[in-house]
């Protein structure tokens, strides 16, 4: 299940920057952190993973509004 919601995620994430809502640096910020993201999840680190999920959904509230 989180595996699906974190491939969403990445989905979503790219279809906003193709669709230009997205800047240069809110795509860098986040391709950085899902890939720490990433690397949390395969060493199943849930207080970095909670903390990473609530970055950058805080980010893409930035960005969005």
């Amino acid at each position: 299940m989180a595996r699906y919601a974190f491939q969403e995620l990445i989905d979503n994430i790219n279809k906003l920057a193709r669709a230009g809502v997205l800047g240069s640096e809110d795509k860098i910020f986040f391709l950085k952190s899902i890939k720490d993201l990433r690397h949390a999840f395969s060493v199943n680190d849930s207080r970095e993973i909670e903390k990473l999920v609530n970055k950058i959904c805080k980010g893409l509230l930035k960005s969005v509004f």
